[in-house]
């Protein structure tokens, strides 16, 4: 969704939501609670598919992994794993405080246990969310700097793009324009596959257009970031603010 601010369109929660690694539409609440008994492994990918659309409950899921609530076989990376995901719920949650507290010991676990690794990547992609949340964005750039080049070595393209899009987001909010761009065209040379992914990407390059004055070029970029969430099904406050957006750049190119 963007934003305003002092009269310009800052792409703020489409990159937030870059931290997720999954959308779940499915999930009822009060199931939360029922399912904090899963096996581990279990609880781990279902707190993948709830972390955007609540949080609450893979917060509650990632717990029941690191207390031992969840049942099943587990591996040494599997307790990493799920603070990784409580960190990225209690973020979502407003809670970024406690998130960086438990975010902070799982990079360094996983620095030893599993260096050069997706999940490091993720963990430090992670931190970077949440420093940037708490105003600290000279290490959040520092971690995604750091984060590109984890993903790019273990061949994850949608870790790369996603990184790209959130430091061009950085930049892009700052003013720097140019920067922004560029760090959105390394994402869109990527060749991303991942729709969710795509239609950020989309959303933020036409909200840099229409702060740079491109507005026949916003609105084009809008159209097509409202047709993958209608193709899709997101979320009706992602439509909502994408609609909003494109009236406003039309509006401005004359249309």
């Amino acid at each position: 969704m963007a934003l305003v601010r002092n009269g310009k369109l800052l792409a703020c929660m489409t990159a937030a939501l870059l931290l997720s690694s999954g959308l779940d539409r499915s999930y009822s609440a009060d199931r939360a609670g029922q399912e904090r008994s899963l096996p581990a492994r279990q609880s781990i990918e279902r707190a993948k598919d709830l972390i955007v659309t609540n949080p609450a409950g893979a917060l509650d899921l990632a717990e029941g992994v690191l207390s031992g609530d969840a049942g099943g076989p587990t591996d040494p990376l599997t307790p990493i794993e799920a603070a990784w995901l409580k960190a990225q719920a209690l973020s979502r949650l407003g809670r970024n405080r406690e998130a960086l507290s438990v975010v902070e010991p799982a990079v360094q676990e996983a620095s030893q246990k599993a260096p050069g690794t997706s999940l490091l990547a993720e963990l430090i992609f992670t931190r970077a969310g949440i420093k940037r949340m708490l105003g600290d964005l000279t290490s959040a750039t520092i971690d995604i700097q750091n984060s590109i080049r984890l993903f790019e070595r273990v061949g994850d393209k949608r870790g790369q793009a996603k990184s790209f899009i959130v430091i061009a987001s950085i930049y892009a909010n700052a003013g720097e324009f140019n920067k922004a761009r560029s760090y959105y065209d390394q994402a869109n040379n990527i060749g991303i596959k991942d729709n969710f992914t795509l239609f950020t990407l989309i959303n933020n390059i036409a909200i840099l257009d229409k702060n740079e004055g491109r507005y026949s070029q916003a609105a084009l970029n809008l159209s097509r970031a409202l047709d993958i969430i209608k193709k899709e099904k997101y979320y009706s406050y992602l439509e909502a603010s994408t609609l909003t957006n494109l009236a406003s750049a039309e509006i401005s190119a004359g249309n």
